[in-house]
């Protein structure tokens, strides 16, 4: 995407206009809560996400809906690394507890 300014011709990519918009209108937060819910399945990889649905994050809270009690089981062992994880890749803490539904 191209923006004129000032006569001059400057290159922006489309992430960095989005988060210009959700920084200027105070939804940051939104933003990094979407991000998180997106990172579900590279953070838990393919098999599990097939079995498994980030639904969304309200008040740092990710709802995940499970398909099986076993798989439940696991990921609730492994839900501080799983929260570390997802945390790392924002680069800030958005997710501060999961609940698998």
């Amino acid at each position: 995407i191209f923006v004129f300014l000032n006569r001059k011709m400057t290159e922006f990519q489309i992430e960095d206009i989005i988060n210009q918009f959700f920084k200027e209108n105070n939804r940051t937060q939104l933003l990094l809560e979407t991000r998180a819910v997106e990172l579900w399945k590279e953070i838990v990889g393919s098999f599990i996400a097939q079995k498994s649905k980030a639904k969304k994050v309200c008040n740092g809270v990710l709802y995940v809906r499970v398909t099986e009690a076993a798989l439940r089981f696991e990921l609730n062992n492994s839900r501080t690394e799983i929260i570390n994880r997802i945390n790392a890749k924002l680069g800030t803490s958005v997710v501060k507890e999961i609940v698998f539904q």
